[in-house]
């Protein structure tokens, strides 16, 4: 599990330092939680609180795994060569789908929610939302 792990360039760059590549993946994962959050908020007067706060739940564990892969690519810069961006995108992917499975098996095992459905949706409404990326990012 190694490869989870955050390469050293990306925990000690200063924020400042960021370039354009992460400010994407910022916009992208706001982006992702905003539209959790906006459906939940819009499921709470019909379902209620409890599937409201499955759908938040799936929501994150959505968005979390998303962070991680996004972090290994635009950590790299715009210097990187094509060679290590193929690098950090499969190790991101395996992690990111290692992270996935950690916590949707940590929310169902531990938190055994009443309502998986809604927990799903939110997931799904995260992945949805990534294409949503593709069009209201088109011009950046």
């Amino acid at each position: 599990m190694a490869f989870l792990l955050l390469p050293r360039e990306i925990l000690s760059r200063h924020p400042a330092q960021e370039g354009a590549p992460s400010r994407a993946v910022l916009r992208i994962l706001l982006l992702q939680a905003v539209a959790g959050v906006v459906c939940a908020a819009l499921a709470w007067p019909f379902a209620g609180l409890e599937a409201a706060t499955h759908f938040l739940l799936g929501t994150l564990v959505g968005v979390i795994p998303n962070a991680y892969l996004g972090m290994r690519i635009a950590g790299l810069g715009e210097a990187a060569d094509a060679q290590s961006l193929l690098r950090a995108a499969w190790l991101g992917e395996v992690g990111k789908l290692a992270l996935t499975i950690l916590l949707l098996g940590a929310v169902f095992a531990v938190l055994q929610p009443t309502r998986p459905g809604w927990v799903l949706g939110g997931f799904i409404a995260v992945q949805f939302s990534s294409w949503l990326a593709l069009f209201v990012f088109r011009r950046d």
